[in-house]
């Protein structure tokens, strides 16, 4: 009984740790879109370009934001749906990412007003 016990535990060790690289790896990829976006965006207010919100740049910028926000919520709702409780459904070390989404999301709606008025 002890050997058909031990393979199911370390299939999903092996699993929750594929299934981790891949959260980190997915974010990576989201946070550097974003990150690319805000260069962009710097780079277009440096060299004197159209200053407007929708802007090609802009839309790189708020891309990558959507794109990782978007990832966080799936990631967690899916924690969520397979039964995790609600402290746990954001992995481990990403609750500062979550929140730093909400904060750049409110500032996204304050950079559309600033560039409308």
């Amino acid at each position: 009984m002890a050997a058909t016990v031990a393979p199911a535990v370390v299939t999903s060790a092996g699993q929750r740790a594929l299934s981790q690289r891949l959260i980190d790896l997915s974010a990576t990829v989201c946070a550097a879109w974003l990150m690319f976006g805000l260069y962009l965006d710097g780079w277009a207010h440096n060299t004197s370009l159209p200053d407007s919100f929708w802007t090609p740049w802009h839309g790189v910028l708020y891309s990558g934001y959507g794109a990782l926000a978007l990832f966080l919520a799936l990631v967690a709702g899916t924690r969520l749906r397979v039964g995790l409780p609600p402290r746990s459904a954001v992995p481990e070390g990403y609750a500062p990412s979550v929140l730093g989404a909400l904060v750049f999301g409110f500032g996204g709606v304050f950079d559309m007003l600033w560039h409308t008025f």
